[in-house]
């Protein structure tokens, strides 16, 4: 399957397709906030407004997130982490590095 783009899977083919729109969806967004200067992540009162908005789609379940990945600008700096950066190479390395320890570069 190398070089055939995103994949999606499902329960059903109308299961797939819904995944598949939606990531094709994000990644329209994400293109036109990154042309626009970059995505800003959303104060948690936002946020929880746009979660609630998901019934009047139909969707039953609240989103909860996954632990450790910060969903509103007030959970990253929640946890009291402070920022880093790191340059281009350094990064590479860094990535470079983890794939090297599970066995996968």
């Amino acid at each position: 399957m190398a070089n055939h783009g995103a994949v999606c899977y499902g329960e059903d083919v109308y299961k797939a397709y819904f995944r598949m729109e939606t990531m094709e969806h994000f990644a329209r967004i994400s293109l036109v906030a990154e042309l626009l200067g970059g995505a800003k992540a959303l104060p948690r009162q936002e946020v929880d407004k746009l979660l609630d908005a998901r019934t009047r789609y139909g969707v039953k379940t609240r989103n909860t997130g996954e632990p450790g990945c910060p969903v509103a600008s007030d959970d990253a700096s929640a946890g009291g982490e402070s920022k880093f950066y790191v340059s281009r190479a350094e990064l590479i390395a860094l990535v470079d590095e983890a794939l090297k320890a599970r066995g996968l570069a």
